[in-house]
């Protein structure tokens, strides 16, 4: 609450400062050092990883074979969270289908999920894994080592 106050109060002040002809001498990064004041409403479950290090940590968290899991990106997409497949039906780094997503994202009910975030196809595809739905990524969970059999 204080740094909104500071935040506002500092605008105020420049502002009058600017109208009555003052020049501006406050520090170029206010803006900078006022927005890392204000707290985060909520923060990413694993901020500051790189997609690598973030599929991998959701594969640990889930119990998962992280190589496997790793192995099993690199199939699908190749790392590239614009990769498009199968004619333009599949998409992303999970090469997800939006009717399988969305099937999904209702049976585990995680409907904040959103196919076009590379971290909610991974948070889904961890989730799914878990499961044995291996078979959605046959030749690629194959080739990965994760156990394919139908639900």
């Amino acid at each position: 609450m204080n740094a909104i106050f500071l935040t506002s109060l500092f605008t105020v002040a420049f502002g009058f400062a600017q109208i009555a002809g003052i020049p501006n001498t406050a520090p170029r990064d206010l803006p900078q050092y006022a927005e890392a004041m204000i707290p985060a409403i909520s923060s990413p479950k694993t901020p500051f990883l790189s997609i690598q290090e973030y599929a991998r940590a959701a594969a640990e968290e889930a119990d998962l074979n992280p190589d496997q899991f790793i192995k099993l990106v690199a199939c699908e997409s190749s790392w590239n969270p614009d990769a498009l497949g199968d004619g333009g039906k599949s998409t992303g780094l999970l090469q997800f289908q939006k009717r399988t997503f969305n099937e999904f994202v209702k049976k585990y009910d995680v409907h904040y999920l959103f196919i076009e975030n590379p971290h909610h196809q991974i948070d889904l595809a961890v989730r799914m894994l878990q499961a044995g739905r291996g078979i959605h990524w046959q030749r690629c969970a194959a080739r990965a080592g994760f156990p394919i059999f139908r639900n």
